[in-house]
């Protein structure tokens, strides 16, 4: 099924754009089906996995699009490699089916975050719709912690 990106927030400054280039070629150097070598420019390096880069009048990246519907796999890894330079808070949203997961940017890591949509068939519970309430309280602190 195809992997599909969602909402993203990304921001890397244009200073350091040349890192992006340098960890991906240390990084993929090893990898047979990802050429490093044909590799020059920061569009080259987000295209290898299926991004375009969307930039400001300042030439920082601020955005990206996908080039088809079905991104390549190595998604994580490649995330990891630029994640030391991808400023705090940004976020990437991808999605297959059902399924969505979000890699977000701390501190130079970088983290995966999995989700699953589930649709019933009978009208919520009491008990269901206070389970989901909490478990939307205990993210949202989550997200404030990290934040701070």
């Amino acid at each position: 099924m195809d992997l599909n990106l969602g909402e993203t927030k990304i921001l890397i400054k244009k200073e350091n754009i040349t890192k992006v280039i340098e960890s991906f070629r240390k990084k993929f150097a090893a990898y047979e089906d990802v050429k490093t070598g044909d590799v020059n420019t920061i569009e080259d390096v987000f295209w290898e996995f299926g991004y375009n880069i969307i930039t400001d009048d300042d030439g920082n990246i601020t955005e990206l699009d996908t080039v088809s519907s079905d991104l390549p796999d190595g998604q994580e890894e490649f995330f990891e490699a630029i994640a030391p330079v991808v400023e705090d808070g940004s976020f990437i949203h991808l999605k297959r089916e059902d399924t969505h997961w979000k890699f977000v940017f701390e501190k130079g890591n970088v983290k995966r975050l999995d989700s699953e949509i589930v649709f019933y068939d009978k009208p919520m519970t009491y008990d269901r719709a206070m389970c989901l309430i909490n478990e939307i309280i205990e993210h949202l602190c989550e997200v404030k912690r990290i934040k701070e």
